[in-house]
């Protein structure tokens, strides 16, 4: 079903506000979602929204939370969200670490006792589209094991950098320390498709393509084995620990619907200018890029792609045509408008 980006902005809000987010709020984490969903990242977009609802329905997270500053200077500070929607807190720190960069060069705010925030892109290319570098990462409940162990010991911690590319936009990676994210392991559920091989384990870590043994007691694996643990291990070090807050398995499910989540984000933005000229910069990187685009291909391959410009594209087709949502999605976001009260979603195919 193609849903307009208009409509689920309107969507998400809409059911937010019922459940007393205020409307800047609102907004502010239906702008993450849609744009997750315009760049073809669907496990982060509004297949999200149910999950929130509920948890600030049970007192998981705050509708209004009282986010209060710990401590700062003028190049850093720390953040105690005090279980603010993700995307609410992600937003003011990144905003906060953008202001100090342009000031004094670099700017690093940490957070603390948060939720899901969304992609880590949404953030760091807040930066990349100021001209700055943005670099963004956040702890996670732990969903994978360390290289040689069993059992979800690590989060797959989400880390994303971002910097201007000139005339060719920004240049973004953003990834997960495990082969996929967990939300892609559910959009396959949901859509009752089979997973492939090395996404994720079952319970007693033999290798499986049902995404439910991966929900259901199993686990995700660290991508490039020891490298995507040892990243993950240092993002658990420059967030949790760093924040003096909750770690591995000290943060709980967001599906669990227990106990506040209480993860930690790290947001770091780096003025270009302090190194470089803008201008000079923006030739240097545009030849870069030039030389990458122009390498020789593997026979068959039509074009070397530059860090998110696939999910560029994407968000380019999704704006005109309508982001294609699945009819078990659509269910459940509607079943939600019935019991929230808002407008239901109306497709096209």
């Amino acid at each position: 079903m193609l849903v307009t980006s208009e409509q689920l902005m309107l969507f998400i809000e809409e059911a937010l506000k019922k459940v007393e987010v205020p409307e800047k709020d609102a907004r502010t984490t239906a702008e993450s979602l849609t744009m997750a969903n315009l760049r073809g990242v669907d496990s982060h977009g509004v297949l999200r929204l149910d999950t929130y609802v509920k948890r600030i329905q049970k007192g998981l997270v705050k509708a209004n939370p009282a986010i209060k500053i710990e401590r700062e200077d003028n190049n850093s500070a720390v953040v105690d969200a005090n279980d603010a929607l993700g995307q609410v807190a992600g937003n003011l720190a990144m905003e906060m670490a953008i202001e100090k960069a342009k000031a004094n060069t670099v700017g690093v705010v940490l957070v603390k006792g948060s939720n899901h925030f969304g992609t880590a892109a949404h953030y760091s290319m807040m930066a990349s589209r100021q001209g700055l570098i943005g670099i963004v990462s956040s702890n996670t409940t732990a969903l994978m094991p360390p290289t040689g162990g069993i059992g979800k010991v690590l989060g797959n911690n989400p880390l994303s950098i971002s910097v201007p590319g000139g005339s060719c936009g920004e240049v973004t990676v953003d990834m997960a320390m495990s082969n996929v994210a967990m939300g892609k392991v559910i959009n396959y559920s949901q859509q009752n498709k089979e997973i492939p091989l090395g996404w994720g384990v079952d319970k007693d870590g033999k290798d499986t393509t049902n995404p439910k043994e991966v929900q259901n007691g199993g686990f995700l694996l660290p991508v490039g084995g020891p490298k995507g643990y040892g990243l993950a291990l240092i993002v658990e070090i420059l967030t949790g620990v760093l924040a003096n807050s909750l770690v591995g398995k000290e943060i709980k499910s967001m599906y669990a619907y227990e106990e506040p989540q209480k993860i930690s984000h790290i947001f770091m933005a780096i003025n270009v200018e302090s190194f470089i000229g803008l201008n000079d910069y923006n030739q240097r990187v545009e030849q870069l890029l030039h030389y990458i685009k122009n390498a020789d291909k593997v026979s068959g391959v039509e074009e070397i792609f530059i860090p998110g410009e696939i999910e560029k594209r994407c968000s380019e087709k999704r704006a005109k045509e309508g982001n294609n949502l699945s009819e078990e999605l659509m269910t459940e976001l509607n079943t939600l408008a019935q019991e929230l009260g808002v407008e239901p979603l109306k497709g096209g195919n």
